[in-house]
């Protein structure tokens, strides 16, 4: 195979990676959000239950930090990815005005910012599953 090739081919996986890390982020954003979102809307129904008693709401708002925290993580790992890849294009542009230099002040700061941003994304998703898992919690405790 030709040199071509490869480096079309590096090129196109780079950029199915990245676009499948910003989808990746976009849909912790979603999840997290859309669960503070619902469990806002659930507290609001209940809230009028003449069943449904204060300390119940404080448990059910108390569960929102973990979406809250799910969000933020999701919005570094996006903030994360785009540091990955200003990095790659610093290690380009290294490249472009001194070919044969050295791309090391740019390529270790893009792998600790990837292993960051893929840490992030992970616990993004931790955070909804452990929020979700405080909301069984208290709707289990729930009279109504």
């Amino acid at each position: 195979m030709s040199n071509n090739h490869w480096v079309d081919a590096f090129r196109w996986h780079n950029e199915a990676a990245s676009e499948s890390g910003r989808a990746a982020g976009r849909v912790f954003v979603l999840i997290n959000g859309g669960a503070a979102v619902a469990l806002l809307g659930l507290i609001g129904g209940l809230a009028g239950a003449e069943c449904f008693e204060d300390r119940q709401i404080q448990r059910f708002g108390s569960n929102l930090i973990w979406f809250a925290w799910g969000v933020a993580l999701a919005a570094g790992s996006l903030g994360l990815g785009y540091l990955v890849n200003y990095c790659h294009a610093g290690a380009a542009r290294t490249q472009i005005v001194d070919p044969g230099s050295s791309q090391k002040g740019w390529l270790w700061p893009a792998n600790a910012f990837l292993i960051a941003a893929i840490f992030a994304g992970v616990l993004s998703l931790a955070a909804f599953l452990l929020g979700m898992f405080a909301v069984r919690d208290a709707l289990s405790l729930l009279n109504c």
